[in-house]
């Protein structure tokens, strides 16, 4: 978040749980290994959460953002510090997943590079983080990587279009949710789960409109309407049924619209559930949020591949399989915050502190006195 715009903390609280939920459903998929939380439909479908990710997004950009490039900062300033914020994170991981498929040389299985998703072209797509954007069939390298991938450009597409139709962007933002829906519709997808690839931007596009609408909503109307507790728990609520029962069906396409709402009610930070996610260790997994999200998947094909050598992958007691679960996701926070104190914290304030070097107020030196 930009420095000096407020900082909405049971938001982030947020991110860390959904960064969480979505560990929590990659374990199984990675690693196949059956564990009860399989059984459970919430975590079946918790790849929605990647859409509150976007919602969230929107929200906080323009928050942070809006008024600043409507005034005086300059876009390639927002897009600098932009990449500061993804960028070092993506391409830190992106040298791990490289490292672990040169392992292939010395240990196996196959040959480095010889799938589409490990290629040197998806390499050099995901260096230039161009990778989400229509441009393989498969998720690539560190896969979740591709929301940044549509994210960082739709916060370039953002801030050209505010700096053309000032705060009239927000009739674009109504288009937007309401056209890439229907488009979804009528499409031969049966849920936006499965749109990762070909309309990953559409995608990102309509969660991030959803987070502008939500900031206009709420700064209009936070004086008027006070979240209560009511509101939270029926929230909550709301979005635990969404995601059970919604997540393979047409009728997920409307997910944004849902995050939307609980973006909408917990920037509030009023109730009974805000009190809670207040607390420091919701605030700790805020904001380990995204190195929870970019560090996960490397660290649980690392595990994948320990179990194939031990021939344990599909052999494990499902209690086991909850165990090893559970532990998995620890052991990701852990990496996580050693990832976000010297990767991501440094980075992250280097490209800030560039950006106010660089329009800091010149010092002119006094000339010297005669006597």
């Amino acid at each position: 978040m930009a420095s000096g715009a407020k900082r909405y903390e049971v938001l982030d609280a947020w991110r860390g749980i959904c960064a969480c939920f979505v560990v929590l459903l990659h374990f199984n998929i990675f690693t196949t290994t059956q564990t009860h939380f399989n059984d459970i439909t919430f975590f079946h479908h918790a790849s929605l959460f990647v859409d509150f990710f976007f919602v969230l997004s929107g929200f906080v950009i323009a928050a942070s953002y809006q008024d600043r490039l409507m005034k005086d900062m300059p876009i390639k300033d927002y897009i600098f510090l932009r990449i500061g914020r993804l960028y070092p994170m993506h391409i830190f991981m992106l040298l791990g997943f490289v490292i672990l498929e040169l392992t292939k040389f010395v240990i196996g299985p196959g040959q480095p590079f010889d799938t589409e998703y490990k290629s040197p072209v998806s390499l050099l797509a995901n260096i230039f983080l161009i990778h989400g954007l229509n441009i393989f069939d498969v998720a690539t390298w560190n896969g979740p990587s591709w929301s940044i991938s549509v994210e960082f450009y739709t916060y370039i597409l953002y801030a050209l279009l505010l700096a053309v139709f000032r705060k009239k962007i927000l009739w674009l933002a109504v288009a937007a949710i309401i056209i890439v829906p229907i488009t979804f519709w009528l499409s031969h997808h049966v849920s936006v789960d499965h749109m990762t690839s070909r309309y990953a931007f559409s995608r990102c596009l309509y969660g991030f409109s959803l987070g502008l609408l939500c900031h206009a909503a709420y700064v209009k109307f936070r004086e008027k309407f006070q979240s209560s507790n009511a509101a939270e728990i029926l929230c909550l609520a709301m979005i635990i049924l969404f995601v059970s029962f919604c997540g393979d069906d047409r009728i997920s396409f409307f997910t944004p619209w849902i995050f939307g709402i609980a973006v909408f009610v917990f920037a509030q930070e009023k109730g009974a559930v805000s009190r809670i996610l207040r607390g420091k260790y919701f605030m700790a997994l805020g904001a380990l949020s995204y190195s929870i999200y970019m560090t996960h998947t490397l660290l649980l094909v690392c595990l994948e591949n320990v179990l194939g050598k031990l021939g344990l992958i599909g052999n494990l007691n499902l209690w086991v399989g909850d165990m090893l679960q559970i532990l998995s996701l620890i052991g990701v926070i852990a990496v996580s915050a050693f990832t976000y104190r010297w990767i991501e914290t440094p980075a992250n304030n280097w490209f800030r502190n560039y950006v106010r070097r660089k329009h800091a107020p010149k010092v002119v030196a006094e000339p010297v006195a005669a006597f």
